[in-house]
């Protein structure tokens, strides 16, 4: 599959619903986009929702994550890599809608690419979305980092 192609089905995949589209095939376009296996592919453990880390905890609304912080993640080549530290990066923010990848005991640094962060953040949506608004986090636990989504300014 082209890299135009698997856009496509990634932008489709993430549109037609509000949420995360828990198929093969999506996953398959993000594992190749990622330039991974199927199952070298990082997926999201445990879902919590309305929760951070972070002292901001407003929600934000999904809009402008789904309308284009998807788009600004699923850019070919981008790479959201986890690196060792502590303390949350912003890797995306619209209309005062941030996503960010935070560290949680990580001692190297882990290859991550965004594509597979936008995956994690449509988990988020359908797992902690209410009237259109959202806020959660989607933990790795093998590798010990979350995405987290909430209000920020920007």
């Amino acid at each position: 599959m082209k890299l135009a192609t698997t856009l496509v089905v990634i932008a489709s995949a993430a549109t037609s619903v509000m949420g995360y589209v828990a198929n093969k095939a999506f996953e398959a376009a993000i594992a190749q986009a990622a330039g991974k296996t199927l199952e070298a592919l990082v997926r999201p453990g445990k879902i919590q929702c309305h929760t951070t880390d972070l002292k901001d905890d407003t929600r934000t609304k999904i809009g402008p994550i789904r309308d284009e912080g998807f788009g600004h993640l699923m850019q070919p080549h981008l790479n959201c890599d986890v690196g060792p530290g502590g303390g949350c990066g912003r890797i995306s923010c619209s209309h005062n809608a941030g996503v960010y990848i935070c560290p949680r005991n990580v001692t190297e640094t882990i290859p991550f690419s965004c594509f597979e962060a936008a995956s994690f953040a449509m988990r988020i949506l359908e797992e902690c979305s209410s009237n259109d608004q959202v806020k959660g986090a989607a933990w790795d636990e093998k590798h010990q980092f979350t995405i987290e989504i909430h209000h920020d300014v920007c």
